[in-house]
């Protein structure tokens, strides 16, 4: 049975953005497992006032919740993204099978991270959102590979705006910064000189 993940951001002891992961549970299970139950995130995880900044990671089936794992984040380094092309990806809901986007990360050669490019137009990087500053407000794609909920979060309250990135689009904005559960906009910022174009290869 196909598994499914939800990464949630816990912060001095409370699991922040919850009713977005929700949301997105939600979807995943009337899509998949329309009959079924949908458990109830808030009554799932259990944190502790000790868990300053951790991951929780809940992985679910059509059986309800499989397991949850709590551990301590530490933001990985991105200095650097490669633009990578594939027409084919699909990464609608966040499931636990990675395969497709572990294939395309071993493409980033000296970098990071990648950029993941479909049908010309910008998606995401292999594991977060991305929005792009154009000097005057903050884009992110129109329809990238994931729903994620820290971009839904920004979405509601404008500080992103949806738009289509093509790749001469994302190589004429200021700066690149990564979203996900676990990052905020603006902590992981990439200038767009270290951003290896399809262009450059």
């Amino acid at each position: 049975m196909q598994q499914f993940v939800e990464t949630i951001k816990i912060k001095d002891g409370k699991a922040l953005n919850l009713s977005f992961h929700q949301s997105r549970m939600c979807r995943t299970m009337r899509h998949f497992f329309a009959d079924a139950p949908v458990p109830a995130l808030a009554d799932v995880l259990s944190p502790t006032p000790d868990m300053q900044f951790y991951k929780a990671r809940v992985l679910y089936d059509g059986q309800g919740v499989v397991d949850v794992q709590y551990s301590p984040y530490t933001m990985r380094e991105i200095r650097s993204l490669k633009v990578v092309v594939d027409d084919r990806i699909d990464y609608s809901f966040k499931s636990a099978d990675r395969s497709s986007l572990n294939r395309l990360t071993a493409q980033k050669g000296d970098c990071d991270e990648i950029i993941i490019v479909k049908n010309g137009l910008v998606t995401d990087t292999s594991f977060t959102n991305i929005a792009v500053f154009d000097g005057e407000q903050w884009l992110t794609p129109r329809h990238p590979l994931l729903m994620g909920t820290k971009r839904a979060s920004l979405l509601e309250k404008h500080i992103l705006k949806e738009a289509y990135i093509s790749v001469e689009a994302l190589m004429r904005a200021q700066k690149v910064s990564l979203i996900n559960a676990m990052i905020d906009l603006g902590e992981r910022e990439i200038a767009l000189e270290n951003v290896i174009g399809a262009d450059r290869r």
